[in-house]
């Protein structure tokens, strides 16, 4: 999702940027940057994912799951 809204400022505000070539460099900039985020938090997650116990992820996952509950709530709203 965050990627789109970067890529809705590009496109809006794509004079600022240049031409084509740098609109392309800037959006590859940001599948990049979008990419490299997910490795690095997939690996943090499961180096502390292994540290902890069953109740704590179970824990972790029911309050991750009620929050992306109350986002979307918040969102459709």
């Amino acid at each position: 999702m965050s990627l789109m809204v970067w890529l809705g400022l590009v496109v809006t505000l794509g004079s600022r940027f240049g031409g084509g070539a740098a609109l392309l460099r800037v959006g590859l900039g940001l599948a990049l940057a979008s990419v490299t985020w997910h490795v690095m938090l997939g690996a943090a997650a499961g180096s502390v994912g292994t540290r902890l116990d069953a109740r704590t992820r179970l824990m972790i996952q029911r309050v991750s799951g009620i929050a992306m509950v109350a986002l979307a709530a918040a969102l459709v709203a």
